[in-house]
């Protein structure tokens, strides 16, 4: 049988440039079946596995079409339900169109808006973009659809199933009657595929699954672990198999995090992405790990829609995922396009439920396999050392316990000067010192007017830690025409150096005295 090459669609010469030069030589089972079809003119449902050549199989018939017609006004909008997704799949269809005039720009959440609005002004051909900023340029005037010949809604199943149906409709009612809808999914639920059918004029049903709805170059194992070792578990099977690119998948933000840095303890270069992250941050490290610049990236399902990486060697479910088509979106992040890859899934005892429904709705066995012994495991932590260049960081905690142990030797040739400066820092001033230890007493005289006043007696008495004279708390009130100590000073001489109270002279006895 003689093979189809992209020359037999009747492409035009800028297209098959340009495919030639991303390495396109041959179209896969999914472009050979809708090319055709998108080319006629007709609607098109798309039920195909994930990296199987969805985006492109869409975009050639686009660029296409209007490459011949290029006037900077939008002629093709194409939904995402992420972000992440909406960026590569726009990063996808420029590199068709090198070779052409055609311009286009992505709207999304938490992006500029008014740098997405210049770039409308300025005028485009296509339009990628998430529903909820779609529809805000919608609302705005900023963006005009009057002219749209091509709609496509990418990963449909994901984008009705996350509550944006409403916001699709409504952007529906901006766009032209006479258009072509392209609806492609690595899954379709027949609920889902109901309501497509409501917005789509006799659409083409393509369905490419194999037997099992995954990747079929994909091994797929998983290692039955305790919940409370799972993080040691994950560092066993990352050094057992050693891949140069490596994804893991968690259900939380928290985990996604607290996984990150558990592995950049170990010394692995690891980056985090999770719906927390901003745009730019989630950008900046997709290029970083396209770029090999990290080895592991931690994720959520919220960014594996939007996750496309060729060589991508490895998948790792940290978590089983809630729900069991987002197994199918994650092990296809690997095994892309003819490429083979091995998806592992750490399950305790409470995901063996969960894990035997996804291999009900998959159709196929998920193979367990057991660690290797002690033995044959220092081997493979060493070759991993090496492998990934590990340097462990010190645990912080062990640094605070070192510290704290430092403080204790009050003698000995083991004791650092930060542990010095650390004893320095906390020293009590001097002016409490003196305050806390002073010595001296207080008591109340009257002079000869018959008024009282408070005087300090002095206690000569040295201190071994400061020099000079100190104050005692002693407190003493006049009775009569005595003095009372109500403390008593702490010192003997310091009693011998109590000023008594003169006792009151007689009228006649003063009178005598002058």
């Amino acid at each position: 049988m003689e093979s189809i090459s992209f020359e037999n669609f009747g492409l035009k010469k800028p297209l098959l440039n340009a495919l030639k030069d991303v390495g396109f030589n041959n179209p896969t089972d999914v472009q050979k079946r809708v090319i055709p079809i998108a080319n006629e003119g007709k609607d098109v449902i798309v039920l195909s596995k994930t990296g199987s050549g969805k985006t492109a199989s869409f975009g050639i018939p686009i660029v296409n079409s209007i490459l011949d017609n290029v006037n900077r006004k939008p002629k093709a909008l194409v939904l995402t339900p992420t972000r992440e997704l909406a960026l590569q799949v726009c990063e996808d269809i420029k590199s068709l169109s090198k070779h052409s005039k055609i311009a286009m720009t992505c709207v999304y959440g938490q992006h500029n808006m008014n740098t997405e609005v210049s770039d409308l002004d300025k005028g485009v051909d296509l339009i990628f973009g998430t529903p909820g900023r779609t529809l805000d340029h919608l609302r705005s005037g900023t963006m005009d659809l009057s002219e749209i010949e091509f709609f496509v809604l990418d990963e449909a199943d994901r984008m009705l199933n996350m509550g944006f149906i409403e916001q699709v409709e409504a952007i529906m009612k901006y766009l032209p009657k006479d258009r072509q809808t392209m609806l492609l999914s690595a899954t379709m639920p027949y609920e889902i595929m109901n309501i497509s059918w409501q917005y789509m004029d006799s659409p083409v049903e393509i369905k490419l699954e194999s037997e099992t709805k995954t990747v079929e170059k994909v091994k797929q194992v998983y290692y039955k672990v305790e919940n409370n070792r799972k993080r040691s578990s994950l560092y066993k099977v990352i050094c057992l198999y050693r891949p140069d690119s490596l994804i893991i998948f968690c259900n939380t933000r928290w985990q996604v995090d607290r996984l990150k840095s558990y592995l950049e303890e170990k010394g692995f270069s690891v980056k985090g992405i999770h719906g927390g992250v901003s745009q730019k941050g989630r950008t900046s490290t997709m290029d970083s790990f396209k770029k090999g610049k990290h080895s592991i990236l931690v994720a959520t399902d919220v960014a594996a829609r939007g996750i496309h990486v060729d060589d991508l060697e490895m998948v790792i479910n940290y978590d089983v995922p809630v729900e069991k088509d987002n197994y199918v979106h994650r092990i296809g992040r690997t095994g892309r396009i003819g490429n083979s890859g091995i998806a592992v899934t750490l399950a305790s005892s409470e995901d063996m439920y969960s894990l035997y429904e996804i291999e009900e709705h998959i159709g196929s066995m998920i193979s367990e396999v057991d660690f290797p012994s002690e033995s044959k495991m220092k081997d493979n932590f060493k070759l991993a050392k090496d492998f990934y260049n590990l340097k462990e960081k010190k645990d912080k905690r062990e640094e605070k316990n070192d510290d704290s142990s430092g403080k204790h030797r009050k003698h000995g040739k083991g004791k650092s000067s930060k542990s010095k400066k650390s004893v320095k820092k906390h020293k009590a001033p001097k002016s409490l010192k003196s305050k806390k230890k002073s010595s001296n007493n207080v008591v109340f005289v009257f002079n000869s007017e018959g008024k009282g006043e408070k005087r300090e007696i002095i206690n000569h008495t040295k201190s071994k830690k400061r020099k000079g004279h100190e104050k005692s708390n002693l407190k003493t009130k006049a009775k009569g025409s005595k003095t009372v100590v109500v403390d008593k000073p702490k010192s003997k001489e310091a009693k011998s150096k109590i000023v008594k109270k003169p006792e009151k002279k007689s009228f006649f006895r003063r009178l005598f005295r002058r």
